[in-house]
């Protein structure tokens, strides 16, 4: 009785076997999309769905029990990936391994591969392969799932190739403009040369109005042909930076007056604060450091109408070899609005359409800036507020001089009290920042009236005496400084 029933036992198992394995046949044939084939574990092929004979071309009952992976794979491609895992796992893997030793070893593997249909053409597939293991969790075969991405990968090719076409067409006419350079320069530099000397002539005065008017108008040219230039050298890699000892901190005021007549033409205050620069000489390119200064302070005299324009520098120590170099310039002018700010150092690009139609410009000014910047190791950035101005910080790095000295001899005014008069406030912080640094005893005033009242106070307390030196603005409101200074003098408050 014992015997019939573990015969019937063993029946019904056998029976639910079948029936799990007719309907794992079944589910694996329905999934026509996808290559499956699985194989024992030496390599012989066991499972070859209809999506794999979709696929490849071959019958399954060519390929079951009588053909292993390697017919369907690219001789090279297994050579290369033999290579790869060798020295990656530092034992040599050959043979089957090559397909399953990852999957084996580590868990499922995912990668692309060249299968070869039975009638010898191509196709690409993703090719993933798991380790299939008994109750126990011994190997006892592997599946692998491909999908056909040939599409997919002739598609990548044509636009890897396209993109390479677009660079090659770029390149060429980057290097096409930097190599024009100076043929185009040349002749405009004649141009304005002419033009000079004929304004030095005898001219009648409809003349030199229309003389004048050329001038300007082929030096806005000019200014325009230098920024196309100069961003297609860069963008070709042609630009090289010199590197040559500069007094930075001289170079900085240098440029600040050389453009303090545009900012008095309309009105506006210049504040330089470098009082972060304690040393003179760096090496580095000073003309492509003057001219990310011009792009940024020129924009912000441009499109300041009314306020002031503050360049603030500072030096610091980054390494035994390079100093790091940063520099804000913050305006009152029109601001930026938050959403074109993401674009605003793109290339050819401007806030809005209309800005260059009324300001003018090519838009290469800011991205021309920001690729010189990281040619020499540092970067830009910009904050802003529409109708409240905006701030341009960048950062390069320099080279250090062994000439290097102290910008500034180390003075001590501690024993010295300092009155600053001043209707604008930043004025009045960045000397009173230095005046501090070297030790002063510093108060401010917005006003004459207001300094009148603190002298008088002063000299009220027994212990405070009069100021030693006062630093007092010639143009402010009611009473300039001349006015203020001569009553200070003859002690009228």
């Amino acid at each position: 009785m014992a015997l019939r029933t573990d015969i019937t036992e063993r029946k019904l198992a056998q029976i639910a076997k079948n029936k799990l394995g007719s309907l794992l046949s079944n589910l694996l044939d329905a999934a026509t999309e996808m290559s499956i084939i699985a194989t024992d574990d030496n390599g012989l092929i066991t499972i070859f769905n209809r999506g794999a004979e979709n696929l490849l071309g071959y019958k399954a009952n060519e390929m079951i029990g009588k053909s292993s992976l390697a017919p369907l794979h690219q001789p090279q491609e297994i050579q290369e990936r033999a290579v790869e895992l060798t020295v990656e796992y530092g034992n040599a893997i050959e043979g089957f391994d090559v397909f399953v030793y990852k999957a084996r070893t580590e868990g499922p593997e995912t990668m692309n591969w060249t299968y070869i249909r039975k009638d010898g053409s191509q196709c690409q597939v993703s090719l993933s392969v798991s380790a299939m293991c008994d109750s126990d969790g011994k190997v006892v075969g592997y599946l692998g799932i491909a999908v056909d991405i040939t599409e997919q990968h002739l598609l990548e090719a044509s636009l890897r190739n396209a993109k390479l076409n677009a660079d090659m067409a770029s390149e060429a006419k980057s290097e096409f403009l930097a190599n024009m350079s100076h043929e185009i320069r040349t002749p405009m530099n004649g141009v304005l040369g002419m033009l000079s000397l004929l304004l030095k002539s005898d001219l009648k005065e409809e003349q030199r109005k229309k003389a004048s008017l050329a001038q300007s108008s082929a030096k806005s040219l000019l200014i325009l042909i230098n920024d196309i230039l100069d961003y297609s050298k860069v963008d070709a890699g042609k630009l090289e930076l010199e590197n040559l000892d500069f007094d930075v901190r001289k170079m900085v005021g240098e440029f600040a007056e050389s453009v303090a007549i545009q900012v008095e033409e309309k009105e506006l205050e210049l504040i330089l604060d470098l009082s972060g620069i304690e040393y003179t000489l760096v090496k580095g390119d000073s003309n492509r450091l003057r001219q990310i200064l011009s792009n940024l302070v020129g924009n912000a005299i441009k499109f300041t109408a009314q306020g002031e324009i503050v360049i603030k520098a500072k030096l610091s120590n980054f390494d035994d070899l390079h100093w790091g170099f940063e520099c804000s310039i913050k305006d009152t002018g029109i601001g930026i609005p938050k959403e074109t700010l993401s674009a605003l150092f793109d290339s050819f690009s401007q806030a809005d359409s209309s800005t260059t139609r009324i300001f003018g410009g090519t838009g290469l000014g800011l991205a021309i800036a920001k690729k010189l910047c990281q040619l020499m190791g540092g970067g830009i950035s910009a904050t802003t507020e529409l109708n409240q101005g905006s701030c341009f910080k960048f950062y390069i790095y320099l080279n250090k001089s062994s000439a290097s000295q102290l910008a500034l001899p180390k003075i001590d005014i501690s024993t010295l009290s300092v009155l600053i008069v001043d209707d604008n406030a930043t004025n009045r912080e960045v000397l009173k920042g230095q005046l501090e640094l070297w030790g002063g005893e510093v108060c401010t005033a917005d006003s004459g009236k207001q300094a009148m009242k603190l002298c008088g106070s002063r000299l009220a307390q027994q212990d405070k005496r009069f100021f030693d030196i006062a630093f007092l603005d010639m143009q402010m409101p009611k009473m300039n400084g001349a006015m203020l200074g001569k009553l200070l003098q003859t002690s009228q408050f």
